[in-house]
């Protein structure tokens, strides 16, 4: 494993001084311990700890009725929770159908929306150092190459695919992460649709997060009416996606389609949400019109055509799972 120094912050105050010698902060860990023992280049090596920052583990109801989820709470914990069970149950299903109980057990909400892509040519340090006269970026070595997990949505210069299983519920649910920029009076809300950014280069960071930055929590202001979460692997048990889709209804009947694992952030299926906003009742049919529509553009190679078909069957299901209708 490549080498790294260690610190632990109490409060704000000591992340912004570890903050200011280059620390990078660190939770669970699951994935940055990961591209640490891979050795991927511009990995930190030196990791603070956020877990006891004040709030960082709650997952409440505000005052306001708005739900705040701690950028440190586990998968295992907003899985478990009654409070999401009962006002977003797409969030629970999908903490809780990530990875395995041990990866649950320590890995956080922050820690899976800033994953690092699932790709295999970015996560080979081989390619990373490829002998002069061989060099060629890493997008043109995924089109080149083997393609089957490529993106098939905002794939023109960058192929990775967002692994976060949380992300595409947040982005539907209108989230906004709540962010401390050390020396700042106040944290900002910014909104999941301005959270990430699609990247110029294959595995790129993917979010709007300025140096030195850190997620507090991800703050939804108003429960949904209804939420559904459904992803497709090859297997039910520990397997990385090949399409996710989270659908919805909010308060004033509007909805929201995101998608996640085909494309390099969390993909608004805005189609999708137009043929279910617009519908006077959600049935198999809009449902189903509703999937067609959440695959417009997408740029798919010959290797990875299948996965238009994967999308459509979880967009599908997570409207008729937040709709209360079976999946047949």
């Amino acid at each position: 494993m490549k080498t790294f120094d260690y610190a632990k912050a109490e409060n704000l105050s000591g992340y912004d001084a570890a903050a200011k010698m280059g620390y990078a902060p660190k939770a669970g860990g699951v994935d940055l311990l990961d591209l640490l023992k891979l050795r991927i280049p511009g990995t930190p090596n030196k990791l603070v700890d956020v877990r006891a920052l004040d709030g960082m583990k709650a997952i409440r109801r505000e005052d306001d009725g708005a739900l705040w989820i701690g950028a440190a709470a586990t998968l295992k914990q907003i899985g478990d929770s009654a409070l999401l069970k009962e006002n977003l149950p797409a969030l629970a299903h999908a903490a809780g159908e990530a990875a395995t109980p041990q990866v649950r057990a320590a890995a956080t909400a922050a820690g899976n929306v800033l994953q690092r892509p699932r790709d295999w040519y970015w996560r080979n340090p081989e390619f990373h150092d490829l002998p002069e006269g061989a060099q060629m970026p890493l997008g043109e070595l995924v089109a080149k190459g083997d393609d089957r997990y490529a993106a098939i949505f905002g794939n023109t210069s960058n192929r990775t695919v967002c692994g976060s299983n949380i992300a595409p519920v947040l982005a539907a649910a209108r989230a906004k992460a709540i962010v401390h920029t050390p020396g700042a009076d106040e944290p900002r809300a910014v909104p999941m649709s301005e959270f990430f950014a699609l990247p110029e280069e294959h595995g790129a960071p993917i979010t709007t997060l300025k140096p030195g930055e850190l997620v507090l929590a991800f703050r939804i202001p108003k429960a949904p009416k209804a939420s559904g979460f459904v992803e497709v692997r090859h297997k039910k048990s520990y397997d990385w996606a090949l399409a996710m889709a989270a659908a919805v209804q909010h308060a004033d009947g509007t909805w929201e389609v995101s998608l996640g694992a085909v494309a390099p952030v969390p993909w608004n299926a805005s189609g999708a949400a137009k043929v279910l906003s617009e519908a006077s009742t959600i049935d198999r049919t809009v449902a189903m019109e509703a999937a067609e529509a959440s695959v417009a553009g997408a740029n798919p190679s010959d290797k990875n055509r299948y996965r238009v078909h994967l999308t459509k069957v979880a967009v599908r299901d997570a409207i008729l799972t937040a709709a209360g209708l079976e999946i047949a």
